[in-house]
């Protein structure tokens, strides 16, 4: 996958939590389909970050293992990442099996927040011809 395909990718994900936070939820799942889709946009911005610098990312989805990744190879990913790292392992995981979570609105809310800005920072910097509007 191509730089500029994974930060398309990414934008495409949050789109998706966007259009489904933007209906009135009635049931849990929605939430839990939202909760992946932001899961899936941290995780494609950390890949499209490193991919920028150079790096060969690894092909996990645990955002605490990008993270460190990412800090090893002396890039700065944002602080909230690892601060919520669990919760986006469980969004990437539990989430797409159904094992029963209930994705807590607020924290979702506050999760596709930062997720925008950290794309809409990316975006801003990226080094592809292709623009990428907010």
């Amino acid at each position: 996958m191509d730089k500029a395909d994974l930060l398309r990718r990414a934008k495409n994900d949050l789109w998706t939590a966007n259009l489904i936070l933007a209906q009135e939820l009635t049931d849990e799942f929605q939430l839990d389909v939202a909760a992946y889709h932001v899961q899936q946009t941290v995780e494609k911005l950390m890949k499209y970050e490193m991919n920028e610098a150079g790096i060969r990312f690894m092909h996990v989805h645990e955002a605490d293992l990008l993270f460190e990744q990412m800090q090893a190879e002396g890039l700065s990913p944002p602080p909230w990442i690892m601060e919520y790292s669990e919760t986006l392992n469980n969004y990437a995981t539990k989430t797409r099996y159904g094992t029963n979570l209930v994705t807590a609105k607020q924290k979702l809310l506050l999760l596709k927040a930062e997720a925008a800005a950290y794309f809409e920072h990316l975006a801003g910097n990226s080094t592809t011809e292709e623009n990428y509007p907010s």
